[in-house]
């Protein structure tokens, strides 16, 4: 069957070159029936941290970064931690 998970999301870059934030939801559709659906929160932040070649392997406008995330729903949630690039 046809299954809906409407989503709503925005990003903002809060400090230029610096800071990036985001925020959504979306609606997780019930997979098997005597289930109910759920509703989910999503957040996560990108840091630029420094610029760093990798010994002449990247260009050299490329940073670093950190990443943060979550999920958050009802009896749910999910974290990541990343490192990056910065493009």
């Amino acid at each position: 069957g046809v299954m809906l998970s409407p989503r709503l999301g925005a990003e903002s870059e809060v400090v230029p070159h610096i800071l990036r934030v985001r925020g959504g939801s979306y609606y997780e559709s019930p997979l098997v029936g005597g289930v109910v659906g759920r509703i989910h929160g999503t957040g996560g932040l990108d840091v630029r941290l420094f610029e760093w070649s990798v010994f002449g392997l990247l260009d050299h406008f490329d940073y670093w970064r950190l990443s943060v995330a979550a999920d958050v729903a009802s009896d749910y949630l999910s974290t990541a931690v990343s490192v990056g690039l910065w493009h």
